[in-house]
C-alpha cells in the first residue's frame, strides 16, 4: 500500500467515526444496522480492515453522504439532488399526517443528524407547549 492510499484509509476511519458519533450512533449500533458484528465494524474506524465498494456505499446511505466524502475524494457532505444515480424518496402527499406518529418512525433525520429518542421527545414536549398555547388562545376566544 502506497503513502496515498494510507493517507485515505486514515481519512476514511476518521471520517467514519466522525459521522457515526454526529449521527448517534454507538459503533454497536450502527454495526448492527450495518449488518456487521461490533468488532468487524471496529476494524473499519481502526483502519485496520479496508472495505469493499459495497460497505463503502452502505455506510455512506446510513450516514446520508457521499461516498466520495468517506473516502477522501471530496470534502463536500452532501448528496446531491437530482442527479441520475440518486434514489429520491419523497413520500407521496395522501392528506394530513399526524405529526406525532411521525416522530414514532425509526428514523428520522434533521440535517444530516439522525434524530435520538431523546431529540423525538424533546421534539414532542415543544409541540406539547406550542399546541398547549394554541389551545388555551382558542377557549379564551370561544369564552368572549
Amino acid at each position: 500500500m502506497d503513502n496515498n492510499e494510507s493517507h485515505k484509509r486514515t481519512i476514511f476511519a476518521k471520517r467514519l467515526t466522525y459521522l457515526r458519533k454526529k449521527n448517534g450512533y454507538t459503533q454497536e449500533s450502527f454495526a448492527e444496522k450495518a449488518g456487521f458484528s461490533r468488532g468487524r465494524y471496529a476494524n473499519y474506524e481502526q483502519g485496520r480492515r479496508e472495505p469493499d465498494f459495497e460497505i463503502v456505499k452502505t455506510f455512506a446511505d446510513i450516514l446520508n453522504c457521499t461516498t466520495d466524502y468517506l473516502l477522501g475524494n471530496s470534502d463536500s457532505k452532501s448528496l446531491k439532488s437530482n442527479t441520475s444515480s440518486q434514489i429520491n424518496y419523497q413520500i407521496p402527499q395522501q392528506g394530513p399526517k399526524d405529526l406525532i406518529k411521525f416522530l414514532e418512525e425509526p428514523e428520522i433525520h434533521y440535517g444530516n443528524k439522525i434524530l435520538t429518542e431523546e431529540d423525538k421527545a424533546k421534539i414532542k414536549a415543544s409541540l406539547d407547549i406550542i399546541f398547549w398555547d394554541t389551545k388555551q388562545k382558542t377557549d379564551e376566544k370561544n369564552r368572549k
